[in-house]
């Protein structure tokens, strides 16, 4: 499993957790995480996530995290697709969410990597069962 993360913005050296990172995001793809997978990681600005999400969502606002599948012309079963994370957001919520911004950016990576395995946030039942998911997997990564 190739995974890649890309520091598109200036954070602090401190945020750099690149092994923990990738540790976490292969527990969330579980037996998805093949050989041939690749999985590739921006950590961007509030700006280009803007520019991002309205370019290709149409939503005109900030978000903290977008996933990207790639097209579905991979082998069957394998993981391929970009996960954007906008780190000044995981700043903004880390307080909110009562918990450190290192956690919150984890968190925030993690729950796109689920959704690249299949799992879905659309409903309020489904969004809890992810949060609480990828909280579990983030906390496991950073040995809370």
């Amino acid at each position: 499993m190739q995974i890649n993360i890309f520091y598109k913005t200036k954070i602090s050296p401190y945020y750099h957790k690149t092994g923990i990172y990738k540790k976490a995001l292969l527990r969330a793809l579980g037996k998805q995480a093949k050989k041939a997978s690749e999985l590739n990681v921006f950590v961007v600005s509030p700006k280009e996530m803007l520019k991002i999400n309205t370019e290709f969502l149409g939503h005109n606002y900030i978000t903290d995290v977008i996933t990207f599948p790639y097209p579905q012309n991979n082998i069957k079963g394998e993981v391929f697709g970009d996960i954007i994370v906008c780190f000044e957001q995981a700043r903004k919520q880390a307080p909110k969410a009562n918990t450190s911004t290192l956690l919150e950016f984890l968190i925030l990576m993690v729950h796109g990597a689920l959704h690249l395995v299949g799992y879905d946030d659309n409903t309020p039942k489904l969004r809890e069962e992810m949060n609480s998911l990828a909280q579990a997997i983030a906390k496991d990564a950073l040995n809370f």
